[in-house]
């Protein structure tokens, strides 16, 4: 799930904002981390229902398809 590990991505940076002392960095942090959900909705809604596509990639994968 691609969506899911941008989100991530963007909200961990959001959270590693609120760690540095610069103010103009939260609000740009915050700014673009809205922008990026907003962009996202879609896929979040597809996530939330289990309809997500997954990029067929890692061990998980390949053990599955060792299964069939």
């Amino acid at each position: 799930m691609i969506s899911l590990a941008s989100i991530i991505t963007f909200i961990s940076g959001t959270i590693e904002a609120f760690l540095m002392p610069d103010n103009f960095l939260k609000i740009v942090a915050i700014i673009v981390t809205l922008i990026s959900l907003y962009g996202h909705r879609e896929n979040i809604k597809r996530i939330l229902k289990g309809q997500e596509r997954t990029v067929p990639f890692g061990i998980l994968y390949w053990k599955s398809k060792k299964a069939d």
